[in-house]
């Protein structure tokens, strides 16, 4: 069973460019004076309403390395319904963020962490440490890290996203 899911924002589900897309795109501007182009993937809002039917709409979680005003400006503009408790940005993160050894640093896991917690993310887990970690299931990556392809605008029609992201959620949920 799946405890929470979680998804990467950028090259996940979306993709933000700062300059404008010849496409189907949403605009904004934060404080700090940039424009932002950000395009979704046409599945994305089916992707997690799937989710959140499957594990209960309170375990559907977004987990980013972007800040909490960007993740929640693109929850707003795009619809995805998120509350703001169930968007986690890098400030969350570096809450759980301590220094080591000769100016490194390491994340510990957080109020979130359960080894049956669900990660989908564009990196390979090699370069996603800190989000392992704070979701606490550094054990369990083989069965609850969840590769998807690079997502940087284009909408093939043979994207198969929706499919292997449920597949996944599906197969996972019933061990």
């Amino acid at each position: 069973m799946i405890k929470r899911i979680f998804f990467d924002y950028d090259e996940s589900i979306i993709s933000t460019v700062f300059r404008e897309p010849n496409q189907n795109h949403i605009r904004f501007s934060l404080n700090d004076g940039e424009i932002y182009y950000t395009m979704i993937r046409p599945c994305a809002k089916r992707v997690i309403e799937f989710s959140r039917k499957l594990v209960g709409v309170e375990n559907v979680f977004v987990l980013t390395a972007a800040t909490k005003d960007y993740a929640c400006e693109i929850n707003r503009l795009a619809q995805f319904a998120f509350p703001e408790s169930q968007i986690l940005a890098r400030e969350d993160v570096s809450a759980y963020t301590y220094s080591t050894a000769y100016g490194g640093s390491a994340v510990v896991a957080s109020e979130y962490a359960n080894k049956d917690n669900v990660l989908i993310d564009n990196l390979d887990p090699r370069y996603n440490p800190d989000k392992i970690s704070y979701l606490g299931i550094w054990k369990t990556l083989d069965t609850n890290y969840f590769k998807v392809r690079d997502y940087y605008g284009a909408n093939f029609p043979n994207d198969p996203f929706e499919q292997d992201v449920m597949e996944f959620l599906e197969k996972r949920n019933n061990q």
